[in-house]
């Protein structure tokens, strides 16, 4: 396994890293000559040689539910309904279930999925987002008609009474 060598300082809350050699000589020579406070001695890390697992892709949509916005808002989103921005993960951290989130607030429903199935296109997972989206918007739509205020619609929502996939089996 390949070696890395640390020059370090302080403890607890204090330590720092000051500086990563390659080569234990130039880390010994730089040690030599450092006048750092709270220098601590040389430490030797082992690097692991396990591959990085690659970052997550994913798509984040914004859809306006247009029966329940004001007439501006509604003027703006007219041309701009379905918004979407396929992006990856900054860290090798990320569960893929963390990945999956739907919300709605004033009007607006933003939508998140991972990409994980490499054998569809973008175009496909866009369409799915929009399939569920439009799925959402049909059960609001059904609240707003039956005068169900806006608050009552989003706590509905937020508590799982109104989500994708429901009017499926309330049809079936």
């Amino acid at each position: 396994m390949k070696k890395v060598y640390l020059i370090t300082r302080g403890c607890h809350d204090s330590y720092e890293i000051t500086h990563i050699f390659k080569s234990k000589k130039k880390a010994e020579d730089f040690y030599a000559m450092c006048d750092y406070p709270d220098l601590n001695e040389i430490e030797e890390f082992e690097l692991s040689d396990y591959d990085m697992p690659e970052p997550i892709e994913y798509i984040e949509c914004e859809y306006a539910i247009m029966n329940m916005l004001n007439e501006k808002e509604k003027a703006y989103y007219a041309s701009n309904q379905f918004k979407y921005h396929i992006k990856k993960t900054n860290s090798n951290d990320y569960d893929v279930d963390d990945l999956y989130d739907t919300r709605l607030h004033n009007g607006i429903l933003e939508l998140k999925r991972p990409i994980v199935d490499k054998s569809r296109t973008q175009e496909q997972f866009i369409n799915d987002c929009i399939a569920i989206c439009e799925e959402i918007e049909e059960q609001i739509n059904f609240h707003l008609n039956r005068n169900t205020d806006v608050e009552t619609i989003e706590h509905l929502f937020k508590t799982g009474r109104i989500n994708y996939g429901e009017s499926i089996r309330r049809n079936n």
